[in-house]
């Protein structure tokens, strides 16, 4: 009779240093959810600052045009006070320095027009920009809208 033998391997693993890749996948989650912590405030505050200059150019855009109403009449009135003035010396009832204050009035009337005129235009180029709206057309209309001031 011939003997038959049979054996039976049991292969047991024991690591001396397990959780080494675990370990650095955890940490390359942990850094990728905050980076993505970091750019979505990022994107947060950006979009905040974009709001909060768009408000700030609308306002100033929507009350632009009574301003220039009321800083042009008073464009008229200091020039009027300017030829009242001018009368008065040449009467003998003011003097040289009413006149020249009356002046000065007048000029910085007309400053504070033009840089209101400044003020619109540039609120309504950076609104259509930040709208994704600005095109050569809206350089045409500033155009108008300047030329026919002027006059």
């Amino acid at each position: 009779m011939r003997a038959v033998d049979a054996s039976f391997v049991i292969r047991v693993t024991i690591p001396l240093f397990s959780g080494g890749s675990s370990y650095y996948s955890t940490r390359q989650a942990n850094n990728r959810r905050e980076q993505a912590s970091y750019e979505l405030e990022h994107t947060a505050n950006t979009t905040i600052t974009t709001i909060t200059t768009l408000e700030q150019y609308y306002r100033v855009f929507s009350t632009s045009a009574e301003r220039i109403r009321t800083l042009r009449q008073n464009v008229s009135d200091a020039t009027a006070l300017v030829d009242a003035m001018r009368k008065s010396v040449n009467g003998g009832e003011r003097t040289n320095t009413d006149a020249l204050q009356a002046e000065r009035q007048s000029y910085q009337a007309r400053l504070a027009l033009l840089r209101t005129y400044v003020e619109w235009f540039q609120a309504y180029a950076k609104l259509q920009f930040y709208a994704g709206r600005f095109s050569e057309e809206d350089v045409l209309v500033l155009n108008r809208h300047f030329l026919a001031e002027v006059r």
